[in-house]
């Protein structure tokens, strides 16, 4: 976290603005972006409008950040860490089954080590979204 204006500046955030909007490129110029074992989990569920749903929750993340009102900035939020536990739902259930989204089999060991960011990123976004709540 950065300190702005006596103000905290949660970075984890940006980081999943930035891979929200990422992966909403990645899926608009190649379909096969969807086999990536985070982005899996998303398109699983988001289906065709995937790269939409990824720029909306990077949006409303963005313009919940600087929303004055805690509790209107935290629901604004909530869905990029919905979207941030798909993704990591998505890495664990492809290291409990010891195969990558794409059909590529490795050892548990190696799928983890590989999908511990999208585990991590959730897990820090969560543990910030808590601390904003507590510091608003």
């Amino acid at each position: 976290m950065i300190i702005v204006k006596h103000r905290t500046f949660p970075l984890i955030i940006l980081y999943a603005i930035f891979l929200h909007i990422s992966w909403g490129i990645c899926g608009i110029i190649d379909e096969s972006a969807y086999n990536g074992t985070a982005l899996s989990g998303v398109h699983a569920v988001f289906g065709s409008i995937t790269p939409y749903a990824c720029f909306s929750v990077a949006v409303a993340a963005g313009i919940g950040l600087f929303m004055r009102s805690m509790f209107y900035g935290f629901c604004i939020m909530m869905p990029q860490q919905c979207m941030l536990f798909l993704s990591a739902a998505a890495a664990l259930l492809a290291v409990d089954a010891g195969q990558f989204a794409d059909g590529v089999v490795r050892s548990r060991a190696f799928i983890l080590a590989d999908q511990l960011p999208a585990i991590l990123a959730a897990t820090a976004h969560t543990m910030t979204m808590v601390r904003l709540a507590l510091d608003r």
